[in-house]
């Protein structure tokens, strides 16, 4: 069986290796990578496979919205899972528009990011259950 290839981009190192080793304990996911910016990202997907991106979006000089679109233009087929504190529905729509396939919480739990990969593998969108209450009361506040 093929594992998923993940990359784990977080400008907190050991927030990126926590996710690791609570990733690679499913027998579906190998993380081959964790980095904190745009040069070893760019350097690691151009030489190794990689299926899905977990990307956190506060980072600089590159923001999370700028490497996604970097990502994903040169090569178009990886999906972006993007990775925040922040939960507020603007910022998750500007990161879907970026390019992302999906959108979680850092407060979530292992079993709800391992879902979110399966769903973006499978050409879903994901979008973590406390940020959906967020959108949905949004758009109940806006009519």
């Amino acid at each position: 069986m093929n594992k998923f290839k993940i990359l784990i981009i977080d400008d907190h190192l050991l927030v990126g290796h926590a996710w690791k080793t609570i990733l690679e304990a499913d027998s579906r996911m190998e993380v081959v990578d964790v980095v904190s910016g745009a040069d070893a990202t760019f350097e690691i997907i151009e030489k190794r496979p990689v299926d899905v991106v977990l990307l956190d979006i506060n980072m600089k000089p590159v923001t999370g919205f700028e490497m996604a679109e970097l990502i994903l233009k040169r090569k178009p087929a990886i999906k972006i899972l993007a990775v925040s504190m922040h939960d507020e529905p603007a910022i998750v729509r500007k990161m879907i528009k970026s390019g992302a396939s999906g959108y979680v919480s850092k407060n979530a739990r292992k079993d709800e990011m391992i879902q979110a990969i399966m769903a973006v593998m499978n050409n879903k969108r994901f979008i973590s259950a406390d940020i959906q209450q967020k959108l949905a009361d949004e758009l109940i506040s806006d009519n």
